[in-house]
């Protein structure tokens, strides 16, 4: 989990990385979120208070590749970058944007596996499980996530559409790492205004 440090967007850079290694290549290996919060600066990401974007971390794994969280562990707080090229575990060929719709997203979803995603992360402060219906969300992206997959519940007044999304709060948080929140609900919290996965 990302602990006190602004690190949301390495790990959701990392979760997409790492679901793209497992569905291509089948190899599982958990990714270096401090590789990115470390080595990706030139790149337009910025330290633990002020955070980054998801995009600006696929470019620089586009250049450089990324080590393994074993040999490159993750401490939460800024470090010189110690990047060492002979330990790279993982390179892309590229990254894409998904057009803001949520209808895309869902493709991308449902065709590519896990996408990054962004959020107004307001509205999950205080969220314990459920469906959020993400009352008072605005389009202010604040947080990096990771859309996994969507469904639907079936609920007193008919069914209701999903988004399956990871956090990095830790295990201990909402559905044991994971949250859902309303699908085609004009998209909601900005969940699919800057979604994106990397290309292997």
């Amino acid at each position: 989990e990302q602990g006190e440090c602004g690190s949301c967007w390495a790990f959701s850079a990392t979760g997409a990385l790492e679901g793209q290694n497992a569905i291509v290549n089948n190899v599982k290996i958990p990714l270096s979120e401090q590789q990115l919060l470390d080595c990706s600066k030139p790149y337009g990401n910025d330290d633990c208070e002020h955070g980054g974007l998801m995009s600006f971390a696929f470019d620089y794994v586009l250049d450089k590749g990324i080590e393994a969280d074993s040999s490159y562990l993750y401490k939460g707080i800024d470090t010189p970058c110690q990047y060492d090229a002979k330990k790279t575990v993982l390179k892309i060929k590229g990254y894409k944007n998904v057009s803001i719709s949520e209808e895309e997203l869902k493709k991308a979803v449902g065709t590519v596996g896990p996408v990054s995603v962004a959020i107004d992360a307001d509205p999950i402060q205080l969220y314990f499980g459920g469906i959020l219906d993400g009352l008072f969300c605005t389009h202010n992206l604040n947080h990096g996530v990771l859309a996994v997959g969507y469904g639907e519940e079936d609920h007193l007044f008919g069914k209701k559409k999903f988004w399956k999304v990871k956090n990095s709060w830790g295990k201990d948080w909402g559905e044991q790492g994971y949250f859902r929140i309303k699908r085609d609900a004009n998209n909601l919290c900005g969940i699919a205004d800057k979604a994106s996965y990397p290309i292997l």
